[in-house]
């Protein structure tokens, strides 16, 4: 893209996909990047996604997007194959971020939370059009909303686009259910509890409680803080982004519980 010589405001691009850290893909959406836009400020929330998981692509997508300031743009870059191949889509916050991605629902969580201004499709860009999305279609649009071009004239306004369904989230006298949305690093897990309903199930902080994910069953305590018990024994704490998160004090969850993603996740009251 030509740059007349005025100085611009450059936003900087933060990549979300399930590349893994190296090889040809990586290097590929860099290359879009930058050959559009040599300047581009690039980083990285994650390129460790499960593979083709886009459920758990949009919980990251919602936890990252509110720590960044105005004017980001996120480039999402999960795209399995799918029969209903709906192209790509660019879309504005309220709160002035922006995101490109495939039209598959990958933005549903983050746009509920932070609120739509904006969707636009782009036009061009089913597999028919590209064989490799990511990076002939959305690291460029990236690198072009990076140097200021308007969404306007990346693509066609639409009211409707696709969408998952809504995160699990009940609750009950002494219980509450929800799915595992996220894991982190050392294990930890993080579902789509949250402090609201625990409330509304009368759990509070020092209950014993017994967590059931899939077929495995595990004694807990929920707490404020992962000292609150021994080392090597589990807990549940509501984290500051006000959800409830699993974990075992010193240890790895996901050691415990194999393949944890978007599984349903219940929470009972040991008194129960």
């Amino acid at each position: 893209m030509e740059n007349s010589g005025a100085l611009v405001s450059v936003r900087r691009i933060l990549l979300l996909s399930d590349y893994g850290d190296d090889g040809f893909a990586h290097a590929a959406i860099l290359g879009a990047i930058y050959r559009t836009f040599p300047n581009a400020l690039v980083n990285t929330i994650s390129h460790s996604i499960t593979p083709l998981a886009v459920r758990e692509a949009a919980f990251t997508l919602a936890y990252a997007a509110p720590e960044f300031p105005e004017g980001t743009i996120f480039c999402v870059l999960v795209d399995p194959d799918s029969e209903a191949d709906l192209g790509c889509i660019a879309a504005e916050s309220v709160n002035g971020l922006h995101f490109v991605a495939p039209n598959n629902g990958v933005l549903t969580f983050a746009l509920d939370a932070l609120g739509c201004r904006a969707v636009y499709l782009i036009e061009g860009t089913t597999r028919a059009a590209s064989g490799f999305r990511g990076r002939d279609a959305l690291a460029p649009v990236a690198a072009r909303l990076a140097c200021g071009d308007a969404l306007e004239r990346i693509g066609v306004k639409v009211t409707d686009w696709a969408r998952l369904s809504e995160p699990i989230q009940r609750a009950g006298p002494g219980w509450v259910a929800g799915e595992i949305a996220l894991r982190s690093a050392v294990g930890d897990l993080f579902s789509t509890i949250t402090e609201d309903l625990l409330k509304q199930a009368g759990l509070a902080v020092g209950d014993k409680v017994l967590i059931q994910i899939a077929d495995r069953s595990l004694s807990a305590t929920l707490v404020r803080s992962y000292h609150d018990v021994p080392l090597g024994a589990c807990l549940c704490r509501v984290n500051y982004q006000g959800f409830l998160e699993l974990a075992i004090h010193g240890g790895n969850l996901t050691q415990v519980i194999e393949q944890p993603m978007s599984k349903l996740v219940e929470i009972r009251a040991s008194r129960y």
